[in-house]
């Protein structure tokens, strides 16, 4: 993909370089969403399946940071030794700061780059955090997993907005105010302020990946009432919850592109960091007929 770009910006005719948006859900199920299971409400998502492509023989790391750091980089874990597992909170290690990322050579290639979301690929210092990675911003939180509406890990805060300067270090504000609202929420808005302030005349990339579906399992009521009567299991209804919850998030990011016309431009891609938790330990996902 980054070559093809790269070809399209040197080719003898000047063709405008795509927008690329890429959303990541966490823990999803492989019969977590509509084409799957048609219990589960996802109306955005099912309509960008339908006039897009699916593709399903492509495969993910089986957990989160071996996942990411296989996306940022296009390299095995095992190259990068992020394969034996996920990076905890407060360990002194994180994804190699020798490795050039997805941000950086886009980067090269003109476009603004933007994350909103979940980065777990270490924190230990500031040379391993997105804005010193080749984002210009960053908005959510490092670690692996927290609580959706007061942003807890571990017994503290993580949700902060790092943005890089013109002398290249990055300025972290931590920001309380998210306290109390849903994260998908959080990140959705980010990702349209990002877009609706976006300067057309450079490509877009926004990466947005996704709290959702990961545990504990947290929604907003609404979501769960779309459910009554119709899934029994509790489990199972607050986690298909927070798929439409997650959809609601993807249809707000879909729409300011289209306001900003953008959309006509823009690869939208979306994926799972890996599927749904084995049985006991898993938060109400389904991976029939995976085994994994």
């Amino acid at each position: 993909v980054i070559a093809g770009l790269a070809a399209v910006e040197e080719g003898e005719t000047q063709v405008k370089q795509p927008n690329i948006v890429l959303m990541v859900a966490d823990d999803l199920g492989w019969a977590d969403m509509p084409w799957h299971d048609s219990l589960a409400i996802a109306p955005t998502l099912t309509g960008l399946a339908d006039s897009g492509i699916i593709l399903e023989r492509h495969y993910v790391q089986p957990i989160c940071s071996p996942t990411r750091s296989a996306l940022m980089t296009g390299k095995y874990p095992s190259r990068l030794g992020l394969n034996h597992g996920t990076i905890n909170a407060g360990e002194p290690y994180g994804l190699g700061v020798d490795e050039k990322i997805i941000a950086n050579y886009l980067k090269d290639l003109g476009y603004a780059t933007h994350l909103s979301g979940k980065w777990h690929l270490g924190y230990c210092s500031w040379a391993l955090t997105p804005t010193q990675r080749g984002f210009d911003s960053s908005y959510g939180y490092y670690n692996g997993h927290e609580t959706y509406f007061s942003k807890v890990t571990h017994d503290y805060f993580d949700f902060r907005l790092d943005t890089l300067g013109d002398d290249g270090n990055t300025t972290s504000k931590v920001v309380w105010t998210a306290n109390g609202t849903y994260s998908s929420y959080l990140y959705a808005n980010r990702a349209k302020q990002v877009i609706d302030e976006h300067d057309q005349s450079q490509p877009l990339f926004m990466y947005i990946p996704m709290q959702s579906v990961h545990n504990p399992n947290e929604v907003p009521d609404k979501y769960k009432q779309m459910y009554d009567g119709i899934i029994q299991d509790d489990q199972r209804k607050t986690l298909l919850a927070m798929v439409t919850a997650m959809d609601d998030a993807a249809e707000v990011v879909v729409s300011a592109l289209k306001d900003t016309g953008m959309w006509e431009n823009t690869i939208f891609i979306f994926f799972s960091d890996n599927g749904g938790p084995l049985e006991g330990i898993g938060n109400g996902q389904v991976n029939y007929p995976l085994r994994g």
